[in-house]
């Protein structure tokens, strides 16, 4: 008979998504291996199990550097847990809007505000009529 333990891996890994064990057993450790590895903006410090447990959804947050990992309640899984990969601060700067200017930006703005008013105006005009 096959077991079915489930985690589902989010965020910075390689492959992220549901992963079916054919274990009784696995470990923080297992799962990200399953997903790849976490990719380069992953942030190790920043793990979170998130767990259903019978007083409700508790969150554990995990250093993979850390010794102290291995001693962690959420070390080893449990079937439907999920694994969550923060990422670092670089990923942010990435997804940062470049090469719009401040004069770009405030011109923007100033048209967004006019096109609001203009259209203010209009629907003012056509219920007076």
């Amino acid at each position: 008979h096959f077991l079915q333990f489930k985690v589902n891996i989010l965020g910075e890994v390689k492959s992220p998504g549901s992963k079916t064990f054919e274990v009784d057993r696995v470990t923080i450790i297992d799962a990200i291996s399953a997903a790849g590895d976490l990719t380069d903006l992953g942030k190790r410090e920043d793990v979170a199990i998130i767990r259903e447990e019978a007083t409700g959804r508790k969150i554990y947050k995990v250093d993979l550097r850390s010794g102290s990992l291995f001693q962690s309640p959420a070390y080893l899984l449990q079937s439907n847990d999920i694994l969550y990969v923060g990422a670092n601060a670089q990923k942010f700067k990435n997804l940062k809007v470049t090469g719009i200017t401040p004069a770009q930006r405030y011109l923007q703005i100033f048209g967004t505000i006019v096109g609001l008013f203009t259209s203010v105006v209009f629907a003012i005009d056509i219920f007076n009529d």
